[in-house]
């Protein structure tokens, strides 16, 4: 009798305090977790979810953060140091003094330099260079992920050129307005985003046909992969080009207009280039991978 009164109480005691899982009980109790959970299970669309994966990726652990992502703050803070010292030159200050006068020749260089400094930006920070190298020894299963390849190659040229463009065209219109040449921002801001984005795919499509995929850190991620030196020096390269090409021009037209014209036009050309035919071999050549 007495065993059969205390089961009785415990099994009342326990009917009375127990509660139907820790989750359960947390979502009752708090109404913010409720709406986390919720929030956390609804629908994204897929590039912008690919977008937040690569995001987190190089947000994930410090070397990524400090080689890939502040680094492009250097970009700002550079031109800010710029902006206040360069003037008290006298080289510097006969420049400005004669580019806010009409000299065309200076607006051509301040293009060509805005021009080479998207080229740079985008080599120097590495996130093209490694947009594969970061999956590791587990790169064969992009091609089991529910996302197309081009979707998944997409959102790695999209969040490279996202970290790199926002802080160097900052850089940009800093130097614009201190030099007394905002009027042309129209024309500069576009023209970086074009010339970052063609450096990505040509560092995308670089690093889809060699991943480094064995390394131990993301350090040795970074350091062991070739990818991030050529793909530096192609950009250098390509800001060189962009250079020399402009003094021929302006040599030739003896225009400002013309040679900047001609400049975008060839940029352009070279930007649609890399859409349509850089993005397909860089999703082949991930596709082939074994």
């Amino acid at each position: 009798l007495i065993i059969a009164v205390l089961y009785l109480l415990s099994v009342l005691v326990a009917h009375l305090t127990y509660r139907k899982g820790l989750f359960a009980a947390a979502v009752i109790s708090n109404k913010k977790t409720s709406r986390r959970s919720s929030s956390a299970c609804r629908s994204h669309n897929l590039l912008p979810a690919l977008i937040m994966k690569e995001t987190r990726v190089l947000m994930r652990t410090m070397t990524y953060r400090m080689n890939c992502v502040y680094a492009n703050l250097l970009w700002p803070i550079a031109a800010l140091i710029l902006a206040v010292e360069a003037p008290r030159f006298e080289p510097v200050k006969e420049f400005i003094y004669k580019l806010q006068n009409g000299d065309k020749a200076g607006a051509v260089v301040i293009f060509a330099i805005f021009a080479g400094m998207a080229f740079i930006a985008s080599g120097l920070n590495s996130i093209a260079s490694t947009s594969f190298t970061r999956e590791g020894v587990h790169i064969d299963m992009l091609k089991y992920l529910p996302a197309p390849i081009g979707k998944q190659i997409l959102a790695k040229v999209s969040t490279a050129v996202l970290f790199t463009f926002i802080p160097e065209v900052i850089a940009v219109m800093i130097i614009a307005i201190r030099i007394g040449n905002a009027k042309m921002l129209p024309l500069y801001i576009p023209v970086s985003f074009v010339c970052i984005l063609t450096a990505t795919i040509i560092g995308v499509v670089m690093d889809s046909v060699s991943p480094y995929t064995v390394w131990s850190d993301e350090l040795s991620a970074l350091r062991g992969n070739l990818n991030c030196f050529f793909n530096l020096a192609a950009e250098m390269l390509a800001a060189l080009l962009i250079g020399l090409l402009s003094y021929v021009i302006y040599k030739l037209s003896g225009s400002d207009v013309i040679t900047i014209t001609a400049a975008t036009l060839l940029l352009l050309i070279t930007c649609a280039g890399c859409i349509f035919v850089g993005l397909p071999k860089a999703r082949s050549n991930i596709e082939s991978l074994k």
